[in-house]
């Protein structure tokens, strides 16, 4: 069951890449009515909310199903943050180099490797970026949040024009 609601999502976001980046000899402003027919076709069986937006860099081109719906982000919070660690390397307020250190107050399970590792590990921002993204590891989210704030990650989106998206706290800080 849970690999073919896998399986149905892939199919969604496949065809959504493919059906925006097919738009790209349309004009920039206009919603093709097929993308928007097959996208309400591939929704439909879901039992679920579907929240989408998606858009073609090249052209302009946007496609939105709900998309201006205020939805929880999950783990896709990270990406957020993992822009504002590639945009402080950038800057030079940081190195992919400095040392993070695992402790008890930063693990949280859910995903990821570092809540089986021991107290006082050390890692590099690089190394637990990585994890964070490529592992979804939420220790190593709150490694990362530890180091850089949630308030520098907000306003890193607010000076990118997100201002609606917002990380409240660390992972698995209640609320």
């Amino acid at each position: 069951m849970m690999m073919i609601s896998l399986l149905r999502a892939g199919s969604l976001l496949a065809a959504i890449l493919l059906g925006v980046s097919s738009l790209a000899a349309q004009a920039p402003t206009s919603t093709s009515p097929s993308l928007d027919s097959r996208m309400r076709a591939e929704i439909a069986p879901f039992k679920g909310k579907v929240f989408l937006y998606a858009k073609n860099l090249d052209t302009g081109q946007t496609y939105s199903f709900n998309g201006d719906e205020r939805v929880r982000t999950a783990s896709t919070i990270k990406v957020a943050v993992m822009i504002e660690a590639f945009a402080r390397v950038s800057e030079g307020r940081a190195k992919w180099t400095d040392e993070l250190v695992l402790t008890k107050a930063a693990r949280y399970g859910g995903s990821g490797i570092l809540p089986e590792l021991s107290d006082g590990l050390r890692l590099t921002l690089q190394d637990a970026v990585r994890l964070m993204m490529i592992l979804s590891d939420n220790t190593a989210t709150n490694l990362v949040l530890d180091y850089l704030t949630t308030d520098a990650v907000n306003d890193r989106m607010n000076s990118l024009g997100f201002k609606a998206t917002r990380i409240m706290r660390r992972v698995g800080g209640g609320g």
